[in-house]
């Protein structure tokens, strides 16, 4: 597993990024061998570092469509659960 982002918080413009970045590493998928979409920003969030902490910042519809991207990753090309 190897990290293709820095960290991924709850900003719309990272989560349209991060389809992007998946689709470009897609290829590079074998056995053993993923790349890591890194954290899904959901709940509460931050809390550390001195930052404070906050309620995640994506909506519903938002929030739904990353974990659509995060599901969708997990299926082989015939349907099948990895």
């Amino acid at each position: 597993m190897w990290r293709i982002t820095d960290d991924f918080w709850d900003i719309w413009d990272l989560l349209k990024n991060m389809f992007w970045r998946c689709e470009m590493w897609q290829d590079h998928v074998s056995e053993g061998c993923f790349p890591d979409c890194d954290m899904l920003p959901l709940g509460k969030l931050g809390g550390g570092f001195g930052h404070g902490e906050w309620d995640c910042r994506l909506n519903r519809e938002e929030q739904k469509t990353m974990m659509t991207e995060v599901t969708y990753r997990e299926y082989e090309d015939d349907g099948q659960y990895k």
